[in-house]
């Protein structure tokens, strides 16, 4: 009996982390797109040509670029966790900056702490779904990028009406961040623990094979991610 109610125990623990991961993706997905839908906006309230967009855009990518190489290294040492939750939390505290920036020098800055966090949080939130997935013992990753998607959805559709009644990113940005930060601080209860590393005698003693097949380093994906990163 102790075991049956362990057994059940552990799969309503996964299906909470799943939801919560669900939402991580989701409320992702959303703030992007909000940024996106709102681009025009910040660089007509800022007067900026196309190039300065395209040099305060860049600040992203590089954000984005730097912590996806880092941000592995951190969840792995400290729990993919805490590192989802504090970049999420970046990545709303990001948005009102966007908006709130006086000049093109400053929205670099934001960019760059946008991107940043974004790109953490990709990492981190890829880490945790992993692990719940692991845990279903089945492929479940599809639904992760479906909630993703719908999230960007959700984000454009509410940024284009937002954008059509001339509503200052200031406040949309906000209120977008207090709804994310809410949701992220529930999920946040959801998430699994970290993993701890168990590695055998055997797995010691013997040495591994090399592959033909080299996985790709962190650098190398977030070079393929830029185009993507807004």
């Amino acid at each position: 009996m102790i075991s049956t109610y362990t057994h059940v125990d552990r799969q309503h623990r996964l299906r909470l982390a799943r939801v919560a991961v669900i939402a991580l993706f989701f409320i992702n997905g959303s703030l992007i797109a909000s940024w996106a839908a709102r681009i025009p906006a910040v660089q007509s309230r800022l007067g900026l040509q196309p190039g300065q967009l395209g040099i305060a855009l860049l600040g992203a990518a590089i954000g984005a670029l730097v912590a996806m190489n880092i941000a592995g290294r951190i969840a792995i040492r400290f729990g993919s966790a805490i590192i989802t939750v504090l970049t999420a939390i970046g990545l709303c505290i990001s948005l009102p900056l966007l908006a709130l920036a006086p000049d093109l020098v400053w929205l670099v800055l934001a960019l760059v702490f946008f991107g940043a966090s974004n790109g953490a949080m990709d990492v981190t939130m890829n880490l945790q779904g992993a692990a719940v997935e692991r845990g279903y013992g089945k492929p479940i990753f599809n639904s992760f990028h479906a909630c993703y998607s719908v999230g960007a959805l959700v984000g454009a559709f509410i940024g284009g009406i937002v954008a059509s009644y001339n509503i200052s990113p200031v406040f949309h940005f906000s209120g977008i961040s207090l709804i994310g930060v809410t949701g992220i601080l529930i999920a946040s209860h959801f998430l699994l623990p970290p993993e701890p590393a168990v590695v055998t005698e055997t797995e010691k003693a013997v040495p591994k094979k090399k592959s033909l097949f080299i996985r790709p380093s962190r650098t190398l994906v977030a070079l393929g991610r830029l185009p993507f990163v807004p």
